[in-house]
């Protein structure tokens, strides 16, 4: 997996260029662009300028769309369905990523969130909800994972806990990027 950003510009960032082959952690203050860099790379916006290639592909390019089924992306807003409980929303993402049970299991048990398993999304607090785009994040992440200031939630065991998944994920030839405020 490579990440190139070329010449990319879209406020508040410009003229970034960028290759990226190994993980990443993009630290910057609030308010210069940390989400704006991974919604520019998962191609939920484009840039006003330049071009942003993932594995060589454009996010301008509609091919784009079967890459970044292999993507998992934790950020700013999520597609989750409020009426739906946890494992619900495991089982959909079931259908598009086989064999996600085991490794679901072992990350809810991690984040603390195996006795929620039946609640709704409504049900749960903000932190739970942070902590289950994670675990989301990470089991649709096969070839990149993107964090959007994931340890903003999690206690400073599951901080450990998800530096030591991330560790994993790179050997296993998962590329990741996370983003994080400069002061926290």
């Amino acid at each position: 997996m490579r990440i190139e950003l070329r010449e990319v510009s879209y406020p508040p960032i410009v003229k970034l260029n960028l290759k990226l082959e190994v993980p990443y952690i993009y630290l910057k203050p609030t308010g210069e662009g940390k989400s704006t860099f991974l919604k520019l790379i998962y191609g939920e916006i484009l840039p006003e300028e330049g071009e942003v290639l993932v594995d060589g592909i454009s996010t301008r390019n509609v091919r784009f769309a079967n890459l970044r089924q292999a993507i998992g992306y934790s950020g700013e807003k999520d597609l989750f369905i409020e009426e739906n409980t946890l494992d619900e929303h495991l089982e959909l993402l079931s259908l598009l990523n086989r064999n996600v049970w085991e490794e679901a299991e072992q990350l809810m048990v991690k984040f603390g969130l195996s006795v929620r398993r039946n609640y709704m999304l409504c049900e749960i607090s903000k932190r739970e909800r942070e902590k289950f785009k994670l675990v989301v994040a990470i089991l649709k992440g096969k070839k990149l994972i993107l964090l959007d200031e994931p340890f903003l939630y999690l206690t400073t065991d599951e901080k450990v806990k998800l530096w030591h998944i991330l560790v994993e994920k790179w050997d296993d030839g998962v590329l990741w990027v996370i983003t994080q405020n400069q002061y926290r």
